[in-house]
C-alpha cells in the first residue's frame, strides 16, 4: 500500500546518489524503518547508468515519502549533495550516503537532542563502522561532544585541530543553520570546512549511542576517485 506524503515534514533525509545499485536500497530502507516517522527522503540521482533509477523509483512507488528526481547529467558530486538539500522541506536536514544506513532510532534521538538545545546546530551519533557484507568492524567516537561548548571560537578550535574523519558531516543539522552556508563545497576538504563554519554557527551534539552505520569497501566515494 502506498503511503502518501503528509505536507512540510519534520525531516528531510538527502540521499545523493550515483550508480548506487550495490547499496542504495539498504540506505532507503534504514531510513523507512526509524521509529520516528516524520520525515521525507529526497534522492538526487546523479545521471547513474546502472538500475539505481529502478530500484529507488520502485521504492517511492510503495511510499509517498519518497522524492526521487534525476539529473540530465552528471554534476558532481558535491553540487548533487547541494541539490539534494535544495529539494528538501524539513525544518532538520540530514545527508546520507547510499552505501551508509542509520540504525531505527536515528532520528528519534538526535531530533530529540536538537529540540531541547535551540542553540545548537547539528547532532550526530558514535559510528558503527561496517563491511561490505554489513558486518561490524568498529565503532568510533569521532569527539564531536568537544565542540558542544558555548563558545564559538572554543568550538571552531575543536573542530580544526582536533583530528577526526569528518563522518559528521552526515549529521543531522538545523535547517536554519544551513541556509546561505557553504553546504557541500567543491573542494578536497569540504566537510572538514563545513563542520568548522556550523562550529561557528552553533553547539555541535554527539548522541553517544552507535545509531550510524557507516560502509567501509572498495568502491566508497572517499576511496574511489570518481564522480558521486
Amino acid at each position: 500500500m502506498t503511503i502518501p506524503s503528509t505536507g512540510q515534514p519534520l525531516v528531510s533525509i538527502g540521499v545523493p546518489v550515483f550508480n548506487g545499485e550495490n547499496y542504495v536500497e539498504q540506505a532507503l530502507s534504514s531510513v523507512l524503518a526509524q521509529t520516528m516517522g516524520d520525515f521525507e527522503i529526497v534522492v538526487s540521482d546523479n545521471a547513474s547508468t546502472d538500475r539505481t533509477s529502478m530500484i529507488c523509483q520502485d521504492l517511492a512507488a510503495t511510499d509517498g515519502r519518497i522524492r526521487y528526481y534525476r539529473n540530465e547529467r552528471n554534476l558532481g558530486a558535491g553540487a548533487n549533495y547541494n541539490l539534494a538539500f535544495a529539494k528538501s522541506r524539513g525544518t532538520y536536514f540530514k545527508w546520507l550516503a547510499h552505501d551508509d544506513r542509520i540504525k531505527p532510532g536515528y532520528l528519534a534521538a538526535t531530533v530529540a537532542a536538537l529540540d531541547q538545545a535551540p542553540d545548537a546546530v547539528l547532532c550526530n551519533a558514535v559510528v558503527d563502522y561496517i563491511n561490505g557484507q554489513g558486518e561490524h568492524i568498529a565503532f568510533y567516537d569521532s569527539g564531536l561532544g568537544g565542540a558542544d561548548h558555548p563558545r564559538p571560537s572554543h568550538r571552531f578550535a575543536t573542530m580544526i585541530l582536533m583530528s577526526h574523519s569528518c563522518v559528521d558531516f552526515f549529521g543531522l543539522c538545523r535547517r536554519s543553520a544551513l541556509v546561505d552556508s557553504m553546504l557541500h563545497g567543491p573542494f578536497h576538504g569540504a566537510d572538514r570546512a563545513f563542520l568548522a563554519q556550523m562550529a561557528l554557527r552553533g553547539r555541535l551534539l554527539q548522541v553517544k549511542e552507535p545509531l550510524v552505520e557507516m560502509r567501509e569497501h572498495d568502491q566508497r566515494y572517499t576511496r574511489a576517485k570518481q564522480d558521486a
